[in-house]
């Protein structure tokens, strides 16, 4: 059941009926304050924005589209999403010859060798993005062993 803030406000602020009971299945809320259990769920908003693709951006647009159809000035927090929203598309923005992983969260490695028949390498640690794949460190240390990262396979 979908309903609104004003539309569950009026609802429960209804004298004539009953409204300690959910409108849609009957269940009871609170016999003394349907208030208290009306609450907003920050996490359950925040899981179902990252499950569902485009959930966030199609939520922005409905709240323009009600304001603009009523001809209603924009909530502060609408404004404010606008905002971070415009914030996002700017930081998306990535200059093709940029580091896309220099911002991430770096990982140190150290390399050591259990056999003799390879050299011991010249740089011990390695520091990677934690996004590095176990592909990404094959291809790179058969460049430092093979001078091939092709050889990556072997």
């Amino acid at each position: 059941l979908q309903v609104c803030k004003t539309c569950i406000a009026a609802y429960l602020d209804n004298d004539e009926e009953d409204n300690t009971r959910c409108p849609k299945c009957d269940s009871v809320i609170d016999h003394v304050n349907p208030w208290r259990v009306l609450v907003f769920d920050r996490t359950l908003q925040s899981i179902a924005y990252k499950l569902v693709p485009h959930l966030y951006k199609e939520e922005i647009e409905r709240q323009i589209a009600y304001y603009k159809e009523r001809d209603l000035p924009y909530p502060p927090s609408l404004v404010e999403k606008l905002q971070e929203k415009r914030d996002e598309e700017e930081q998306q923005t990535i200059p093709a010859n940029s580091d896309l992983h220099i911002y991430d969260d770096q990982v140190a490695i150290c390399i050591d060798t259990k056999t003799k028949d390879i050299e011991s390498f010249p740089r011990k640690f390695i520091i990677c993005s934690s996004n590095a794949t176990v592909t990404h460190l094959k291809k790179l240390l058969a460049k430092m062993i093979f001078q091939d990262p092709c050889q990556y396979r072997k």
